[in-house]
């Protein structure tokens, strides 16, 4: 097997002999990260590396098998601050390693990264779901009814957000879905908005007395804003919230009529000049 340079910034082609393996390591220097940062418009790319093994057959196919990781740093959407996200799914791999499935796994990266940049404290309550996990039985919520309620156990947060997220295009012609005693609620949250853009329909959730307006996937407004665990929420609710304009018809229409001013009559000497718009409306 042939191994390039790990300090070269690019695969080297001309190396590569056909049928053999070619195995190779980029870590590209402060300098080149710098370089991708600005192309990539995220606030610092601390470090970046690609490795793996790429094969050329000879029908002049490829074959690529390869794991880029980084960590990057960039704002929180509600405070402007940086935060450093690991690209290279630490979260993913995490929970992997406490059971769950590679592809449940993946989803679970996602969602906390999610938390993370609506600044809810997403780290903090996985890693504690994760120490109690090793302690505590929580019961699988593999089915969702309009009304679910945990027999002996706490709902586990992350297989009722996989079912709720799997299930809910036969769920969203429903008013309210309730749930009882989910464990580390915080975790099922990013399933709710996530499932919000499917639908296409802002939801309310609410624990207990925190409430969330998830709209589409894009932001979360709430009255939640401490870096706080949640260990369990003991009522939650998901509401389907019909989408309605928040203006009246006759306001729209005031409006309408203001924008009316912008208008101006055609004349041929206007005609001649050229005014008004020409293909598009921005001309």
């Amino acid at each position: 097997m042939i191994k390039q340079n790990q300090q070269e910034n690019c695969i080297n082609f001309d190396k590569i002999v056909p049928g053999k393996p070619f195995q190779f390591e980029i870590y590209p220097n402060a300098d080149a990260c710098d370089q991708l940062s600005t192309r990539l418009g995220i606030l610092k790319l601390r470090k970046l590396n690609f490795s793996g093994t790429i094969k050329c057959s000879t029908n002049k196919s490829w074959l690529l098998e390869a794991n880029l990781g980084a960590t990057i740093g960039q704002s929180c959407v509600v405070t402007l601050d940086p935060v450093r996200t690991r690209i290279d799914t630490v979260v993913k791999r995490a929970s992997k390693g406490v059971g769950f499935s590679w592809g449940i796994s993946e989803e679970v990266g996602k969602n906390i990264r999610m938390l993370e940049m609506f600044g809810l404290p997403g780290v903090k309550n996985l890693n504690d779901f994760f120490k109690k996990k090793k302690e505590y039985k929580f019961e699988n919520l593999n089915l969702i009814s309009l009304d679910n309620k945990a027999i002996k156990f706490h709902f586990c947060p992350i297989i009722a957000g996989t079912s709720f997220l799997d299930q809910i295009k036969s769920l969203e012609n429903s008013t309210e879905i309730k749930f009882e005693k989910i464990g580390y609620p915080l975790l099922f949250l990013p399933f709710v908005s996530r499932a919000s853009e499917i639908v296409g329909k802002r939801l309310f959730l609410k624990l207990d007395d925190r409430e969330f307006l998830l709209n589409f996937n894009n932001n979360i407004y709430s009255n939640f804003l401490k870096n706080n665990i949640i260990e369990v929420a003991n009522f939650v609710s998901v509401k389907f919230l019909n989408n309605a304009d928040s203006f009246l018809e006759k306001e729209w229409n005031e409006l309408y009529k203001l924008s009316e001013d912008t208008f101006v009559e055609e004349t041929d000497s206007l005609k001649n000049s050229g005014a008004g718009a020409g293909l598009t409306d921005n001309d």
